[in-house]
């Protein structure tokens, strides 16, 4: 059946349609045991197409087939037996659907394909698709991306873009022969091809440590940081997510880093706390410059004005934006100046700030001060904080935590969530629709002064009652200090960690990254 259905479409070659515009694939899903999908879209009305699925890049020469063609796929012909040959709709759109077994052997095996439309005016092949590729894996299981990254990265962010790629901004570079490449390096993830790719440009101001808030227009605002000599920045930035290109923005009126930026209802970003020095070799005396003021961003009219003043300098807090628009303000390292001295204490102190009054009210308390948390608002509008760091920053004692906390904003009060089975300061709570909430990354052991301490490796997520977590297993390699972000939407969300690993640093530069599917 399927050498009679290839006949008919190569006879086919004299009938062209009409042009379209250009053919390309989409892949969605693809964990084992569940539907892979791919969508075609944009060849010409009722054309002929054939899907490629392939375990290799080739490449396959049309000319083997077709002699009057140069042009090669990126695909090769191994699966030849799992090919799919079809018609396209009115619209010149088809689905193909598969089922992948469940087969956990399969894991980390990468599947490409590619889509021709056929025929072409002149030959046989008309429109060839762009490339699609993925890993295979389980629910609640990790893979590498299929390919590497360009560079090892340290200190960067990582911003989800809608569709399911992610910008990767700043952070120290090393290139694949360990030399520095500099703190102003842009990058793109492509999910439809689980790559890495530099854009050009770059930022106008290297840094590290630094925010980046997803807007509207899908361009990235990059706040503060340190600059490539070590020193906090007032500089402010706003990068084209597709070119790299950076788009003129006021600067801050203070530098800033350890600050929140979160985005609110308007076009506008609240900027929280931070410090406006670093000194490493005498933490206490930079704590006096922990700083206690907000600002408020106007991306309309690209100005900043004052936000109203936290009730204690804070460092190490999280602030996270509510269904309603205000955004909520937790914990951190707060510091009092008294006689000239600062004192620090971990802060179990909560505020929701309000943009439509521009000033902050009490959002409770929660039991156990901490800082450098994880925390992320839920599908149903409460917000989660787990872990986090607490100790004697005098004595610079420290040890982390393994309780959670969670708030009504509804009855605006705290209650007790499950504990997680490893105890971690500067993990990442990762949420996606419908899946559930799952803490990667982190310090098991910590020094809030060096930002240090062994890394905390295991991945948990939250049982479906919500009462207790689940131990998946644990990263490919330990990023402790590493961005999370949700790529790939759709059927099977996944987590993609970026950065260097903690067995990496000081060595050989490490250019792999990793996804978990989130568990249903």
């Amino acid at each position: 059946m399927r050498s009679l259905a290839l006949g008919l479409v190569l006879a086919s070659a004299a009938l062209a349609p009409e042009a379209s515009a250009q053919l390309s694939l989409d892949r969605i899903g693809g964990t084992l045991g569940s539907l892979l999908r791919y969508e075609i879209d944009g060849g010409a009305p009722f054309a002929a197409y054939v899907l490629i699925p392939s375990g290799n890049t080739g490449p396959l020469p049309i000319a083997s087939f077709d002699p009057t063609d140069t042009r090669e796929l990126e695909v090769g012909l191994d699966l030849f037996s799992y090919w799919v040959i079809g018609g396209l709709d009115g619209n010149g759109d088809a689905v193909v659907n598969f089922v992948l077994p469940s087969t956990p052997a399969l894991a980390g095996g990468v599947i490409h394909a590619q889509c021709i439309s056929l025929p072409g005016a002149t030959t046989l092949v008309d429109e060839i698709s762009n490339r699609a590729a993925f890993r295979l894996s389980s629910t609640a299981g990790s893979t590498y991306t299929v390919e590497d990254a360009p560079l090892g990265l340290n200190g960067h962010t990582a911003t989800a873009i809608p569709g399911g790629d992610a910008l990767l901004v700043g952070g120290v570079a090393r290139d694949a022969a360990g030399f520095d490449q500099g703190e102003g390096n842009v990058l793109r993830y492509d999910r439809e091809l689980g790559s890495f790719r530099v854009l050009p440009n770059g930022l106008t101001t290297p840094r590290s440590a630094h925010t980046a808030t997803l807007l509207p227009d899908r361009s990235v605002l990059i706040i503060g940081g340190t600059d490539a000599a070590g020193n906090p920045t007032a500089s402010v930035e706003r990068i084209n997510s597709t070119t790299g290109a950076t788009i003129a923005t006021s600067t801050m009126d203070t530098p800033r880093v350890f600050h929140t930026a979160t985005l609110l209802p308007g076009n506008k970003v609240l900027v929280t706390g931070g410090t406006s020095s670093i000194d490493f070799s005498d933490p206490l005396a930079a704590l006096g410059q922990v700083l206690q003021s907000t600002r408020v961003y106007d991306v309309a009219s690209n100005t900043w004005s004052n936000g109203p003043n936290l009730p204690q300098r804070r460092i190490g807090h999280r602030a996270t934006a509510l269904a309603d628009g205000r955004v909520l303000v937790t914990g951190g390292l707060a510091v009092t100046i008294f006689l000239g001295l600062p004192l620090p204490s971990f802060s179990n102190d909560a505020r929701r700030y309000d943009p439509v009054t521009n000033s902050f009210s009490a959002a409770g308390t929660f039991s156990s001060g901490r800082a450098f948390h994880a925390q992320a608002r839920l599908d149903d509008g409460r917000v989660m904080l787990v872990g986090g760091a607490d100790g004697d920053v005098l004595t610079q004692t420290f040890a982390s935590r393994a309780d959670s906390r969670i708030y009504d904003p509804i009855a605006n009060s705290w209650s007790n969530g499950p504990s997680i089975s490893q105890a971690r300061a500067y993990g990442e709570l990762v949420i996606a629709p419908g899946r559930r909430p799952t803490l990667i990354g982190g310090l098991a052991t910590v020094d809030v002064t060096t930002t240090s301490g062994a890394p905390a490796d295991a991945i948990e997520y939250l049982d479906a009652a919500g009462t207790s977590w689940v131990t998946a297993g644990v990263q490919l390699m330990a990023r402790p200090i590493a961005p999370v972000v949700v790529t790939d939407p759709g059927l099977h969300p996944r987590a993609l960690t970026t950065g260097e690993a903690l067995s990496a640093l000081g060595g050989a530069t490490d250019l792999t990254a990793e996804t978990f599917v989130l568990p249903q």
